[in-house]
């Protein structure tokens, strides 16, 4: 058992060959955000996720995010979460309108 003060975020870039979208012939990536103590301990983490078993993942690289564009990143433990993620999208056409995403 980890120590939850001494977590940290990681992104876990994994690749997968989705038979449902490009017949498998072409490896699709996305990034999983995990709390871990290690990068070691991330991997894992991303092992027992659902999406990662189901569509057969493998992890291609671990970063560890430190700080972004100046600020530290902090990670706080929240029981009331329940172990839950809070993740808030943003709508790209209310703050961009007539601005088509391939132009940026």
């Amino acid at each position: 058992m980890t120590n939850d003060a001494n977590k940290k975020l990681y992104i876990v870039h994994v690749g997968f060959y989705d038979k449902e979208t490009n017949y498998g012939i072409y490896e699709s990536h996305t990034n999983i955000f995990v709390a871990a103590t290690s990068p070691q301990e991330a991997r894992q983490i991303a092992k027992t996720i659902p999406i990662y078993k189901a569509k057969g993942m493998h992890t291609d690289g671990i970063q560890e995010i430190n700080a972004v564009q100046g600020f530290h990143v902090r990670l706080e433990k929240d029981a009331a979460l329940n172990g839950g993620d809070v993740v808030n999208n943003s709508d790209y056409e209310a703050l961009n309108p007539g601005v088509p995403i391939d132009s940026l």
